[in-house]
């Protein structure tokens, strides 16, 4: 008799845990694959933005010399740039872009420069101004 009571008192509380570790397992293998879905869809818009930004930088480049000078971008009509794409990066137009993506002051954006800046400012949600600054800082 005594046997059947501790049965009777252990077993649900073992049953309890098995479902409660059967519950948690599922919980954590859902939320990896979404983590690895999202890493993956995330890396999906980096590239497509990426590919975008060299059509624009392409674009931009008129000569086709690889660099993008500030002449160039202000013979380039408004529209050169997507205008959403200028709204997030904060700038008021090619110049003010063009100061700030010319990190290392030579008076030209490589493609490099352009892809990295932008994407940084997009990615980041940087302002336009706050990147001119760290630009001046060093």
């Amino acid at each position: 008799m005594l046997y059947f009571l501790a049965i009777i008192l252990i077993l649900p509380i073992t049953l309890m845990n098995l479902v409660t570790a059967v519950l948690v397992e599922n919980g954590m293998t859902a939320a990896q694959k979404e983590a690895e879905f999202e890493t993956k869809a995330r890396s999906d818009e980096m590239k497509s933005a990426v590919l975008q930004l060299l059509d624009i930088f392409t674009k931009l480049d008129i000569n086709h010399n690889g660099a993008l000078t500030r002449s160039e971008l202000v013979k380039m009509p408004a529209n050169a740039i997507p205008r959403d794409l200028l709204d997030a990066l904060a700038v008021e137009d090619l110049t003010d872009l063009f100061d700030v993506l010319d990190v290392d002051r030579t008076g030209e954006i490589s493609q490099q420069e352009f892809v990295d800046g932008v994407l940084q400012m997009v990615v980041r949600d940087v302002p336009a101004e706050t990147m001119r600054d760290f630009s001046a800082m060093g």
